[in-house]
């Protein structure tokens, strides 16, 4: 099943869940007026460093950079 998985989604399925869930938060960041650290609970971290974590390694940007660049816009 993993090389299944590698193959036809070229990453590992966990690498797959922290996307999914940094792509979760993502939407809940820019969406919603909700303070972080309940967004990084209701994606399923563990607290809101390890949130950080993931969403800059996704995306460049941690989640209060990225909320704020969308305030302004």
């Amino acid at each position: 099943l993993t090389r299944l998985f590698r193959r036809y989604k070229n990453c590992s399925i966990g690498e797959f869940h922290a996307r999914a869930r940094a792509r979760r938060a993502f939407f809940a960041v820019v969406g919603s007026r909700a303070p972080l650290s309940e967004i990084c609970h209701d994606a399923g971290y563990a607290d809101q460093s390890h949130m950080t974590r993931d969403f800059r390694h996704v995306f460049a940007a941690t989640p209060g950079e990225l909320r704020r660049s969308t305030i302004n816009v």
